[in-house]
């Protein structure tokens, strides 16, 4: 007598994948954690010549951005950061920094006064520091937290609810 292969009905199949997913997500949770990296420190000057070390700022939730002088983009997203920089810098401790890849003092001050820039802004003259964000194309921006890790970074221009929204994250 030939026994006949029973298959399983498709509730039976729905069961299955159902406890499958369930007991994938009880061991490693229901929502991914994102491993966050830590910020390479870096100490640069300031356009008045006033040192900044990023691990003197721990406990600040910070909003780097590497820019260029001649940088459209740049230029355009001055008045974005300069808001997020004045609305939560006092309630939230909130430290905007712009970091001026590979240009003189003369350049970045004409910049700053060009543009109206209200944040502090330092001279990666060297771009040492840019080369240790890895830093491609401008403007690049970092958001980190106030353990000092990066929480998201952007290439691309950030309209000011987009700014607004990821400095929600971090402070």
């Amino acid at each position: 007598m030939h026994k006949m292969k029973k298959s399983l009905k498709p509730q039976n199949w729905f069961l299955l994948l159902f406890l499958g997913l369930s007991s994938i997500l009880l061991l490693y949770g229901c929502v991914p954690t994102p491993t966050f990296e830590k910020a390479p420190d870096f100490t640069l000057l300031d356009t008045e010549g006033n040192s900044f070390t990023l691990s003197e700022k721990e406990g600040q939730p910070i909003v780097l951005c590497f820019f260029t002088t001649g940088c459209p983009r740049c230029q355009m997203e001055v008045p974005y950061l300069n808001f997020v920089y004045e609305e939560y810098k006092d309630t939230y401790g909130l430290l905007v920094v712009g970091i001026a890849v590979g240009e003189s003092q003369n350049e970045v001050q004409n910049f700053i006064d060009t543009y109206s820039v209200e944040y502090p802004v330092l001279l990666d003259s060297q771009e040492e520091v840019a080369d240790m964000y890895g830093i491609l194309n401008v403007p690049h921006l970092f958001f980190i937290n106030r353990e000092g890790y990066i929480e998201e970074d952007h290439t691309e221009l950030m309209d000011q609810s987009a700014l607004e929204n990821c400095v929600q994250e971090i402070i």
